[in-house]
């Protein structure tokens, strides 16, 4: 096995064999999951409901917040 086998990627330095092809498997892997995926906080393919609650969670906590501050519990 010599050197000239492995192949190093100029994106993220990663190093693989030339026998596992020759773009790099981290970066081609990537690019095609990060279509498919999506983060919760807005991110996603369904943000805007994602949104929703967030604002909801937030209005209920707000609310919760002003009445125990109110109530003097």
């Amino acid at each position: 096995m010599s050197l000239k086998e492995f192949k190093v990627c100029k994106k993220c330095d990663f190093e693989w064999h030339v026998k596992d092809g020759s773009c790099c498997p981290i970066c081609e892997s990537s690019e095609e999951s990060a279509v498919e995926k999506g983060g919760v906080f807005g991110t996603g393919k369904d943000a805007d409901r994602w949104r929703d609650w967030f604002k909801l969670l937030g209005l209920v906590a707000l609310v919760y917040i002003i009445f125990y501050t109110i109530s003097g519990r």
